[in-house]
């Protein structure tokens, strides 16, 4: 489903990263990737990993607005129908899908529970629908994979789960984001503030919080001395309106789906990475920016907490004056060559070595 759906980032990236590790770590592993429909990315590449055959029931399922409430359902009995009942295998579902009558062990990959703890942001129909399969999905689990210590405690409160069930497989940063910024020729004229992952126009990218940063950023005491670069896929006509009506067109930046090595670069040269959301699974960013040897200011969240131990400059997400009180800290004090060793340290307790054997302990 993930392969369908993400054009690069997001959770494909943990699979393409820990995958072929897997299969490197554990010959006897044999691994078979199902999805129904077009990728938008290519699945990763390994000689043990094997694409199932893949076709579209988007044509089949027509109009949506009459088959989803039985959507789900029917892709979950065709993944049944394509993968097979092989023997010793574990359906390791990657965003909530579980086929019915599978008699394997079931495993489920877990990243937040913000549809649950934001649900307000969620309302209708078809986000009640979504809520009742992931429910579905965890309770027929036998293991639940989660990414963090903060997402196990958040699985364990919402959906009253047995913490015998619950896994822990901590995501990483990828090495690019310490290995300088040899080749990188973007670095910005006028020094900057990085925002990643910076959707702000609908009411479902609330949890985000990055109005909450442009409101600090507006009344902050160094506007007029450092601008504002958002790292997105793209922005909305309404983000357009926001920025302009808050008087801000001209300092704040989009630099749309920048590569690894662009983005390791924008972290380096930054004069902070800020993250401002409140509430994540892991907070990927947060390590990115410190591997990169640069200044954090992030909220004060169990799962920023949990990600960049003392590292960071932390504000409550709510706070807008605490939050100009961080950017100003991290502006002055974020490049002393202790913080930010620190946060270099900090950052290599994770890598996606340790996620791929975490994974392969579940299995």
């Amino acid at each position: 489903l993930i392969y369908q759906r993400q054009v690069k980032g997001g959770v494909s990236r943990i699979f393409n990263e820990i995958l072929p590790l897997m299969c490197s770590k554990c010959r006897a592993l044999s691994v078979r990737l199902v999805a129904l429909g077009k990728l938008a990315q290519d699945f990763p590449r390994h000689e043990q990993i094997r694409p199932i055959k893949k076709f579209s029931l988007d044509g089949i399922l027509w109009p949506q607005r009459v088959w989803w409430p039985v959507d789900g359902y029917l892709r979950e009995l065709a993944l049944l129908q394509l993968s097979g009942q092989a023997q010793n295998a574990i359906w390791h579902s990657t965003y909530y899908t579980i086929p019915p009558g599978w008699k394997g062990p079931k495993i489920v990959s877990v990243y937040d529970l913000i549809h649950e703890k934001f649900s307000h942001l969620f309302l209708g129909p078809r986000w009640d629908q979504v809520r009742r399969e992931m429910a579905r999905a965890i309770h027929r689990a036998d293991i639940l994979l989660c990414i963090s210590e903060s997402t196990a405690v958040d699985l364990i409160e919402v959906h009253g789960v047995s913490p015998e069930k619950v896994r822990v497989a901590p995501l990483a940063h990828s090495s690019v984001f310490e290995e300088g910024t040899a080749g990188f020729s973007g670095k910005p004229d006028k020094p900057y503030l990085l925002t990643v992952s910076s959707r702000f126009g609908h009411p479902t990218f609330a949890y985000k919080n990055v109005k909450t940063f442009l409101d600090a950023y507006a009344g902050w005491e160094f506007r007029k001395d450092c601008e504002i670069i958002c790292v997105a896929d793209r922005w909305s006509d309404l983000e357009r309106h926001v920025l302009s009506d808050m008087g801000l067109s001209d300092d704040v930046k989009l630099r749309a789906n920048p590569s690894d090595q662009e983005l390791a670069g924008l972290y380096h040269f930054a004069s902070a990475s800020v993250y401002p959301s409140k509430y994540e699974g892991f907070g990927i960013p947060v390590l990115e920016s410190l591997a990169a040897q640069c200044p954090v200011v992030t909220t004060r969240v169990p799962s920023m907490l949990e990600v960049g131990l003392n590292a960071p400059f932390y504000f409550d997400p709510t706070d807008v004056e605490e939050l100009r009180q961080s950017l100003t800290r991290a502006v002055l004090d974020g490049r002393d060559p202790d913080r930010i060793a620190l946060g270099r340290e900090v950052s290599r307790r994770f890598s996606w070595d340790r996620t791929a054997r975490a994974t392969l302990e579940a299995y």
